[in-house]
């Protein structure tokens, strides 16, 4: 009887009210080490996540030509807005109905704009990356708040599979099996605290794809995806650094100096981590993976002292760097995309410390 009742009280994350108080108590000491170890195991999870994604790219690096990665970024930039988009942002208050309706416009979404390529095998690829995507934001929606589990599975077996020439087919095979298998037999989380992060900031990093697909083709694209993977390196640091820092500006120096180092890093040692991670064809995007480091630096920083988003600013961020791909892409080539990041990231610095001046 006990361990029935604490299995139940750990599995639901409540007390079902049993009379007996060793009852209770035993079950809120499970309840408590349930808590802790599924938060180990969720922060495992997105790091696992993160590392993950990164390897996607890596491995395709490796086994196949920098087109391969253009598309698979160019399926990833395509489907990733429109999912992101058409989420729910509470799950206890959306009609079933309207989620599934959502569901449908990624889809037809998805297909038409990988159809606008002429390249049978092209459009083949691409479709195959933003069904994967759909997966993922199926996953999402029916958890409300994944776990860590969940995440390793979805993004540990999608690199073993591509490293074993399994192919982008492979990799939306094993996620739909992770997601029957194990995401739908799991306990859903109605609190909508899994769709509750901003949508507009993660759109950002999508717009220079679109205009390097167009102006320089997919082979350009894969270089600088490939060097676009490392920066959730600086995101992941500058998080760690802002959960153990006290004040906002001693924060703010701690990323600083830890962005200077990521630049330097990447001008000392860059050839030798590319040559390492995506191969020699990858070995021209040094000077890129340098303005991707100071770009990324710049981000970091404005995250830092950032003042509470809003909608019209998100835009004007947007705006900002798509104007900015137009005017540096065809000067100034790949370089040009992390430059137009870098005056995103220049007009949030500006307005977060304009708003934090204000606050002293």
């Amino acid at each position: 009887m006990i361990t029935r009742q604490c299995f139940r009280a750990v599995q639901y994350g409540y007390d079902f009210g049993a009379p007996n108080s060793r009852i209770k108590c035993t079950a809120t000491g499970l309840v408590s080490l349930s808590c802790g170890l599924r938060h180990i195991t969720n922060t495992v999870g997105k790091a696992v996540d993160a590392a993950c994604q990164w390897g996607i790219i890596s491995v395709l690096a490796r086994t196949g030509p920098p087109d391969l990665v253009g598309q698979y970024a160019l399926g990833v930039a395509i489907s990733g807005p429109l999912l992101l988009l058409m989420r729910p942002e509470s799950r206890s208050t959306r009609a079933a109905d309207i989620r599934v309706l959502a569901l449908v416009f990624a889809i037809l979404g998805v297909a038409a704009v990988g159809f606008l390529d002429p390249s049978t095998h092209q459009r083949l690829s691409m479709l195959l990356v933003a069904m994967a995507q759909i997966v993922e934001w199926l996953a999402q929606m029916y958890h409300g708040r994944r776990d860590g589990l969940s995440l390793i599975l979805h993004g540990g077996l999608s690199v073993a599979v591509l490293a074993f020439g399994g192919g982008l087919l492979g990799v939306l095979t094993v996620r739909v099996l992770v997601l029957v298998l194990y995401d739908l037999r799991q306990p859903r989380f109605n609190d909508g605290l899994g769709w509750r992060e901003p949508v507009l900031p993660s759109l950002v990093g999508y717009v220079p794809c679109y205009f390097i697909a167009h102006m320089s083709g997919f082979r350009s694209l894969g270089v600088y995806a490939a060097m676009a993977s490392l920066l959730p390196v600086l995101d992941v640091l500058a998080g760690a650094l802002k959960e153990e820092a006290g004040r906002r500006w001693e924060l703010a120096g701690t990323v600083t100096i830890t962005g200077i180092a990521a630049v330097v890093g990447a001008m000392v040692w860059g050839r030798a981590i590319i040559e390492l991670l995506f191969g020699n064809d990858y070995t021209a995007g040094v000077g890129l993976l340098i303005a991707l480091a100071i770009a990324g630096a710049l981000a970091s920083l404005a995250g830092t002292i950032e003042a509470q988003p809003s909608t019209s600013f998100e835009m004007l961020i947007i705006a900002t760097v798509a104007i900015g791909c137009i005017a540096f892409v065809p000067r100034f080539g790949l370089p040009g995309a992390a430059m137009s990041l870098g005056l995103g990231a220049m007009t949030r610095m500006a307005r977060s410390v304009s708003f934090a001046a204000d606050t002293l």
